[in-house]
């Protein structure tokens, strides 16, 4: 006897002895002590069986929810790509400050003092 087969037999796990499959109810005898019927009905009948409006207003929604999400993933990408702009721009902008001061202090024959030096972790 196959596993699936004596599991729908016995009931305890929400199998549906007409196809083998999960039951779309638990029955009592499951060990969360839930009460529900509707036990061996085909898994096409449900207690609350969807309309055909409310599937198309739940497939809308999860449209317009998807969208929202993709509108926002856009955003932040262009948010994302305009700090890195920015941050190139900066590294440029502090490249340069440090190569003028170093020539600065070469025009003056003075070696840089301690204080300007980069700290050991940078």
């Amino acid at each position: 006897m196959l596993l699936s087969s004596r599991l729908s037999s016995v009931g305890q796990f929400g199998f549906n002895e007409i196809s083998e499959k999960p039951a779309l109810a638990w029955t009592s005898t499951d060990h969360t002590n839930r009460a529900f019927t509707n036990k061996k009905t085909p898994h096409t009948q449900i207690d609350h069986p969807m309309t055909e409006k409310s599937d198309v207003e739940r497939i809308t929604t999860l449209e317009e929810k998807y969208a929202h999400l993709e509108r926002i993933a856009a955003d932040l990408n262009d948010v994302i790509i305009d700090q890195q702009k920015r941050i190139i721009k900066l590294e440029t902008l502090l490249h340069r400050a440090d190569e003028k001061i170093d020539q600065l202090h070469a025009a003056l024959d003075q070696p840089r003092s301690a204080v300007d030096e980069r700290p050991p972790h940078y």
